[in-house]
């Protein structure tokens, strides 16, 4: 996830996708067709492990400046989204999931996946090189490999600007 700051590393932006909020029947917002980030309760939210970039942007986006572990309500620490998904399909709650995480949900739970409320928050997903030896041509041959996977829709920049991964 990018942009990142690495002075001997260069980065080709793949694309953007955009954040969603998976939370459980169980949930009062869980009616709404899109969620306002301002009314979550942060009481009912799974969070992923410190350090994990997607987690640093899920704090940049609810504008989480410093939460500790004493003041979370329960102590759960993961790098999986996949797990998180699975918590709150079992226990209730809800989680941040980036989009390509809403491809493989079951029929079932779909009705889980909640778009968040313009502005909708997006990150930037590159591929990275070292840019003392540039991109070679396998290295370009699989960007483009890649990028010919990835909807055309998510190849475009979004206007508002991508969250910072920090």
């Amino acid at each position: 996830s990018t942009p990142v700051k690495a002075s001997k590393i260069g980065f080709v932006p793949l694309f953007y996708e955009r954040f969603y909020v998976y939370l459980s029947p169980d949930q009062p917002l869980f009616d709404q067709d899109s969620i306002d980030l301002k009314a979550i309760n942060m009481d009912k939210l799974w969070y992923l492990h410190e350090g994990n970039c997607f987690q640093n942007q899920v704090n940049t986006v609810c504008e989480i400046r410093d939460i500790r572990q004493s003041e979370l309500p329960f102590q759960y620490a993961s790098n999986s989204i996949e797990s998180l998904k699975r918590i709150v399909e079992s226990e209730g709650g809800m989680t941040f999931i980036p989009e390509l995480a809403t491809s493989q949900i079951a029929a079932e739970y779909e009705n889980m996946v909640k778009p968040i409320a313009q502005p909708t928050p997006t990150r930037e997903i590159s591929a990275a090189y070292l840019r003392t030896t540039g991109l070679k041509r396998t290295a370009k041959a699989l960007i483009e490999l890649l990028s010919s996977c990835i909807p055309a829709r998510m190849q475009q920049k979004p206007t508002t600007p991508s969250i910072d991964t920090r």
